[in-house]
């Protein structure tokens, strides 16, 4: 049962833009992976270990705030395997107004109270595009504060 107890703290601690507290639970070996072609940039992308996680998550969190960040559910995937599907709103940072919201979906592994895996299946071409809409807000030549629903 702490599997569920260390999601439902990873997503709080998320939903509070509060990093030292989600890498208090990640293993220092972590593997993680979202879904994304390899002509779309992604801030979390594909990696190992957490210093690198930690510092992909950084960025997004200098780019952006959690508005919200809330598990509509969290199931069993196999014997050591949890599956959640994610409701959540981004709010780029710099007065641009542009907020994201959306659903994606989540693969975890945790073995002793550490998440050792992460898989995120978000529709990465739709953030992709919310994220150069918000730099091109930044720069002075966007389209004034946006919002775009995504789902997945």
């Amino acid at each position: 049962m702490y599997t569920l107890q260390v999601l439902s703290e990873a997503y709080d601690a998320w939903a509070d833009g509060d990093l030292p507290a989600l890498l208090e639970l990640v293993a220092d070996d972590i593997v993680f992976a979202v879904n994304v072609p390899a002509r779309v940039d992604s801030y979390v992308g594909n990696g190992c270990g957490k210093g690198l996680f930690a510092d992909r998550l950084a960025k997004l969190l200098d780019d952006y705030e959690v508005a919200a960040f809330t598990p509509r559910w969290i199931k069993p995937r196999g014997p050591l395997w949890r599956s959640a599907h994610v409701s959540y709103c981004y709010k780029a940072r710099g007065g641009t107004g542009l907020e994201c919201d959306g659903t994606m979906r989540h693969h975890w592994r945790v073995v002793d109270r550490k998440i050792v895996h992460l898989e995120l299946l978000i529709d990465a071409a739709r953030m992709d595009a919310f994220r150069r809409l918000t730099q091109a807000e930044r720069n002075g030549d966007g389209s004034g504060g946006a919002r775009w629903a995504v789902r997945c």
